[in-house]
């Protein structure tokens, strides 16, 4: 939102309900803003956490069924050179 929207939002608070009870609102509101801020700082941090757990999950998932290849592999070699 940009100031003069916002200023004019006030404004408009400030003429319906009068300045003492609209300063009361208003506060509240900042607060309820900025705590929904915050949490929605906190998502995105988690989903950012998630997409790099899925991502570090695939490559362990690829290396194991690249062991689990290559260990097969191993005992046949294993068993032919008996």
């Amino acid at each position: 939102m940009k100031k003069e929207e916002f200023d004019s939002k006030v404004t408009s608070i400030l003429d319906k309900i009068g300045s003492e009870t609209s300063s009361l609102i208003l506060d509240d509101v900042a607060i309820l803003l900025t705590d929904n801020e915050n949490m929605n700082k906190e998502i995105e941090k988690k989903e950012k956490e998630i997409v790099d757990l899925k991502k570090k999950n695939e490559t362990l998932q690829k290396v194991n069924r690249k062991l689990a290849v290559t260990n097969r592999c191993s005992r046949r070699w294993r068993k032919r050179r008996k």
